[in-house]
């Protein structure tokens, strides 16, 4: 182990100075020497600002970090009960015209995405190949969330999956993905553009 020694300028006899400055004064200055060999350099204090800086792979903390493989939900994601809560509310339970009304209006033209079934089907305005579909949340008998309908659309419209039946009617448990339209007080449907709708 060895031991540090700290000297006092004032203690060095002038003719060691002397000697050590006639010796070595490439080296002091950290120049090249006249041999083309490498010299000492000064190696430069660190300062306190050293000490602090970050680690090249260190994680942000707080709201801008994230962890796994969570990701941020973007503006043009599908929307589900998984990621968003105003869309978990509605589907479990809330009817309230106000609630709807606000979310459909915030997210008109977004994707939602949910489990459904289709619990009545009537011809458009009389048409015997366009239908009017009331879809509601959950499986065949349930009674939760908006009364969200698909309106005036034939069967290609609904962008069926390969399983569905012939004869697309009620009491079906579907899994929808559909476009936020608009919501009328009035007639308390919100309205969906269908995108896809697959059996489960």
């Amino acid at each position: 182990m060895t031991t540090k020694h700290h000297f006092d300028r004032g203690t060095i006899p002038a003719a060691l100075l002397t000697a050590a400055l006639l010796v070595c004064p490439a080296a002091c200055s950290g120049e090249t020497s006249q041999t083309g060999g490498p010299t000492a350099t000064p190696v430069p204090e660190l300062s306190d600002a050293t000490d602090n800086a970050p680690a090249e792979n260190a994680q942000p903390e707080g709201d801008d970090a994230t962890t796994g493989d969570e990701q941020p939900q973007t503006d043009d994601a599908t929307i589900t009960a998984t990621n968003n809560a105003d869309f978990a509310a509605l589907l479990g339970g809330s009817d309230s015209d106000a609630a709807i009304e606000a979310f459909a209006t915030q997210y008109q033209g977004r994707t939602v995405e949910f489990d459904g079934y289709t619990a009545a089907v009537q011809p458009h305005d009389g048409y015997s190949t366009r239908f009017d579909y009331l879809i509601l949340a959950g499986d065949n008998g349930s009674a939760s969330g908006p009364n969200f309908r698909f309106t005036d659309v034939n069967y290609y419209d609904l962008h069926l999956s390969d399983d569905a039946p012939d004869t697309f009617g009620t009491g079906l448990n579907i899994h929808v993905v559909a476009k936020v339209k608009g919501y009328d007080p009035a007639t308390t449907f919100f309205e969906l553009e269908p995108m896809s709708v697959s059996m489960r």
